[in-house]
């Protein structure tokens, strides 16, 4: 048995279709008008109706289609017959997500009698020819022929198997996963160099970029069949959605450090505000003798209010520089560790996945 197929898949329904031009060649001796097979009939159409032909049929195909009109069958002077037609079959193959979309499938398909045991009937391949090793999505690597034996309630029944494995093309998905999810969790990092109290400005893009990835995710599922486990595209997004994320968090800690010192500055100026009619107070019930000694009363107070203007302008600026630099420490500790924690993940993700 020899066949050229020319395959063409479809990722969603789990499925492949072939186009096969399928050649069976067996011997008939009844059917011999010569010695040699010089001498060939060429029969068609009506007259295949009253010839023995073999009930071949593929196990898991879910349609097939014999174009009839490519039904021949040659018929050697010695009774060699080789039928030959064209045949399109959709068939049925479990694929493995798990390294979607640098992944690699097996597609197979199974050949046998449909109701005669290998007591009546034997499958052998005589060859198998591939007219078309390219697709837009996939390319085939390799091609293997089996020849077992499956035992059925009506007896023992030969299956010829042919497996084509074929890798899929990954740069479609670089352009379309990988370097769109890439930039915005690379956009997301603009805001480590924003100003700190700019919450709105590094809230939009942290949002902006979620919903980008989130959108990403939507996008890529349309098309795959609805698998339990989780594909190697659904890690890459949740990580780079998990960076994003962290990213916005940290605008959050940074924008909280710098108010939460503006907000102790103001409520210290409050208090000493609320404990200037104390001080006032006092002043006035002085004795009349710090009266009576004028300048050198006045200049004392005058050199004491200086003093408690410098303290306090101390606490304040201390206040302000703790708080702002822990801000400013945040991103830039975040400039450093998140490009680099995120591009270790990238070469070892691509490093697991491809090699």
């Amino acid at each position: 048995m020899s066949r050229y197929f020319k395959p063409c898949l479809s990722i969603a329904c789990q499925e492949f279709t072939v186009d096969v031009y399928m050649r069976q060649v067996w011997n008939d001796a009844r059917l011999a008008f010569a010695g040699n097979r010089d001498n060939a009939l060429i029969l068609q159409h009506e007259a295949l109706k009253n010839m023995w032909l073999p009930d071949t049929y593929f196990e898991n195909a879910v349609k097939t289609f014999v174009q009839q009109e490519t039904r021949t069958v040659v018929l050697y002077g010695d009774g060699l017959i080789v039928l030959s037609q064209r045949v399109t079959i959709t068939a049925t193959t479990l694929m493995n997500f798990h390294a979607y979309p640098m992944d690699k499938q097996v597609f197979r398909l199974d050949i046998l009698s449909y109701g005669r045991d290998n007591k009546q009937i034997h499958y052998r391949w005589a060859s198998v020819q591939l007219l078309n090793k390219e697709m837009s999505e996939f390319v085939i690597t390799n091609q293997s022929l089996e020849v077992t034996a499956k035992p059925l309630f009506m007896g023992c029944f030969d299956v010829l198997t042919l497996r084509l494995t074929a890798k899929r093309r990954v740069g479609f998905y670089v352009i379309r996963i990988y370097f769109p999810c890439t930039l915005c969790t690379v956009v997301s990092w603009m805001a480590f160099w924003m100003d700190k109290l700019s919450i709105g400005d590094r809230g939009t893009v942290g949002i902006t970029s979620l919903l980008t990835q989130l959108f990403l995710v939507g996008s890529i599922n349309e098309a795959m069949p609805r698998v339990s486990y989780v594909k190697a595209a659904d890690q890459f997004l949740i990580v780079s959605f998990a960076f994003t994320f962290f990213a916005l968090l940290e605008s959050v800690l940074v924008y909280r450090a710098a108010t939460s010192g503006r907000r102790n500055v103001r409520n210290l100026s409050q208090k000493e505000k609320e404990d200037e009619p104390t001080v006032q107070s006092y002043e006035v019930s002085q004795d009349d003798s710090a009266c009576a000694n004028g300048a050198k009363g006045t200049a004392a107070q005058e050199r004491i209010s200086m003093l408690r203007k410098l303290a306090r302008l101390q606490v304040i600026t201390g206040l302000l520089e703790n708080k702002t630099s822990l801000g400013v420490w945040i991103d830039r500790i975040a400039r450093v560790l998140f490009p680099l924690g995120y591009t270790v993940f990238i070469v070892s993700y691509f490093l697991t996945h491809m090699l």
